[in-house]
């Protein structure tokens, strides 16, 4: 497809990038000025010797107020977009005007310190073609809102949602749509409790960490220290005082420790979530979201 115009680009630079080729399949085009991704830019870039091979593009520290996808569709083992502080949502939309491709390969996309709404971030899943990512960070964006069309992204490994302006709660978040799961950052938000999507959370048998620091809980649920993997629960910089400052001061493993005695439980949960869902020592898993 024809790429959406843009910015012309300086000859010098052109040269540049094509004689740079990529280091691991990387190709870093990070802190150029670039503007938009220019018909001249796309065409150097997808006829460089190692564009076949490229696994990685790095467009950060840009001034990009849409996302190259349209490009990805010519550079089949692109698996990594990273584009951290550009202008994302300062135009009309996060693709250029050719659209997105139709089916997507990638699997990390990085998209902090942008201006993206959620709006934009619903338009941006709405068609379905990034179903495969398995790692998407959004942070510090002014989201305010979880979009629902997050939950169709099963495949995720990594969430990361710190500092993007949630308020009252996570819902419609449902995190059970997200079998892999083992990383969610819901850091530096406004949220009062995980609402509905508690629930969901309760029953993360893949989450390894989570971060609810910053937020404005009165109580951490004591039921995320059933989650039979979690290692990593990090909850300072809230207003709750179940969990006292020395014991958080002391690390996730004392914290899951205090939550766990306040389910009347002294060991952490089996790791085979069989053996947890067997055993009558554990029970279900409470659905309140209570102290």
């Amino acid at each position: 497809g024809k790429q959406a115009g843009g910015s012309a680009v300086d000859p010098q630079l052109l040269f540049r990038i094509r004689d740079m080729g990529s280091v691991s399949g990387l190709l870093d085009l990070s802190r150029l000025k670039l503007t938009n991704l220019s018909a001249d830019l796309a065409e150097v870039v997808l006829t460089m010797p190692s564009s076949s091979s490229l696994a990685a593009i790095d467009v950060s520290n840009n001034k990009f107020n849409y996302l190259p996808l349209d490009m990805l569709q010519h550079l089949p083992m692109v698996r990594s977009l990273v584009a951290t502080d550009n202008q994302l949502g300062d135009g009309q939309g996060l693709v250029s005007a050719d659209g997105s491709p139709q089916n997507s390969g990638l699997t990390a996309l990085d998209m902090s310190n942008n201006k993206l709404s959620s709006y934009l971030l619903s338009e941006l899943l709405s068609n379905g073609n990034l179903v495969q990512l398995r790692d998407l960070c959004v942070s510090c964006n002014p989201l305010k809102a979880v979009d629902p069309l997050l939950n169709q992204l099963s495949q995720l490994r990594v969430l990361r949602l710190g500092f993007c302006g949630l308020v009252g709660s996570i819902d419609p978040l449902d995190v059970s749509n997200m079998p892999h799961l083992q990383t969610l950052d819901l850091s530096n938000n406004k949220l009062v409790t995980l609402g509905d999507s508690s629930a969901s959370i309760f029953r993360a048998q893949q989450l390894e960490f989570l971060s609810l620091e910053n937020n404005c809980m009165n109580e951490i649920p004591p039921q995320l220290a059933l989650l039979p993997r979690l290692v990593t629960l990090l909850i300072v910089g809230n207003p709750q005082r179940a969990v006292r400052p020395q014991v958080v001061q002391q690390g996730s493993a004392k914290v899951l420790e205090l939550l766990r005695s306040r389910l009347g439980l002294s060991e952490p949960p089996p790791t085979n979530p069989t053996t947890m869902a067997s055993s009558s020592r554990y029970g279900k898993v409470p659905n309140n979201n209570r102290i």
